[in-house]
């Protein structure tokens, strides 16, 4: 009954389009909007993350996001569709004119419209999982940036086959931008 609530309260969000900003007189800029991030990834599955977005911004040196949300999944080797919910944030600040380390979070939750089954996979690096982690991004060139960090997968899944233990990742990642 409670999930149904929640998802309730988060649906009735995205019918609200748009942005709205405010800001004062000291810098300080915040900014509310909503945004969907949905992939599909070919033999594996699909999924849509629909987020309502809070943004707090002082002069380009710290930035805070927090965010809820909903998580659509689609398995194709199961063919289940599931819903989840999900919240998290991040925190960037800047450290020098050209890079800035950040630090992030978020919980999704585990299915609430269907029957929880057991799972083989109790972390997925393919889809939304709950992780934690924190990195450098550097701009090398006016667009071309160089991100290394590290994150950690959480499980979430606690009736998994195999049991679940935290998945930790260091990356590099190169972001090329037209």
């Amino acid at each position: 009954m409670k999930y149904r609530l929640i998802v309730l309260l988060l649906l009735s969000f995205h019918f609200v389009s748009g942005q709205e900003r405010t800001s004062t007189e000291k810098g300080l800029t915040a900014k509310f909007s909503q945004n969907k991030v949905s992939d599909r990834l070919f033999g594996v599955g699909a999924f849509s993350h629909f987020q309502n977005n809070f943004e707090i911004v002082q002069q380009n040196f710290l930035k805070l996001e927090a965010f809820v949300g909903l998580l659509e999944r689609y398995d194709f080797m199961s063919a289940n569709r599931s819903l989840h919910y999900s919240y998290g944030a991040r925190l960037d600040m800047q450290v020098a004119p050209k890079s800035l380390f950040y630090i992030s979070a978020q919980y999704i939750s585990a299915p609430f419209d269907q029957v929880e089954m057991q799972s083989t996979t109790p972390m997925d690096p393919f889809f939304p999982t709950s992780e934690f982690g924190f990195g450098l991004d550097f701009q090398i060139n006016n667009n071309i940036n160089l991100d290394i960090g590290n994150k950690t997968l959480l499980p979430g899944d606690n009736n998994a086959i195999f049991n679940p233990t935290p998945l930790n990742m260091t990356r590099a990642k190169l972001k090329i931008g037209f």
